[in-house]
């Protein structure tokens, strides 16, 4: 059985990651939105971030697989970034169990860190692989 190329593995995997990111990036609007307008409720807002942990980790899982598949030079960097990022929300998903404006500030800036890495990570992936528009999803939904 022949191998994939590297630009095969991507065109294979590349949709399933972008849905991914674009099922992220709405989560955090969604969190955000409702963090801003008091629309949601405590749990409501826990069980939105609760999400986003849940889809974080299993997208990190997906790329890294991806990722080492077509030997990214930058994987062992990215693997790392992958796991600091679980770990910051993690922890802020710890914190949001109590009722207070600095839980919230906290989830913020983990969900800041998370979306900042997409469109970095992408821009770097783009210039690798020479075939997809760089940030084009993390610009898109970063500007609504």
């Amino acid at each position: 059985m022949k191998q994939l190329s590297r630009q095969q593995i991507i065109a294979q995997e590349m949709p399933e990651i972008e849905a991914e990111h674009r099922g992220l990036f709405a989560l955090c609007w969604q969190f955000y939105k409702e963090l801003r307008t008091g629309a949601a409720s405590q749990g409501q807002l826990l069980d939105v971030f609760n999400e986003i942990v849940d889809q974080a980790s299993v997208h990190f899982a997906h790329e890294d697989v991806v990722l080492k598949k077509i030997v990214y030079p930058r994987h062992a960097m990215h693997q790392l970034a992958h796991r600091q990022i679980l770990i910051d929300l993690v922890s802020s998903q710890h914190a949001m169990k109590k009722v207070n404006e600095m839980a919230h500030r906290d989830a913020q800036h983990s969900l800041d860190a998370l979306l900042i890495h997409h469109v970095r990570e992408d821009a770097k992936f783009a210039r690798l692989v020479g075939e997809i528009e760089p940030c084009s999803i993390g610009i898109r939904l970063w500007r609504g």
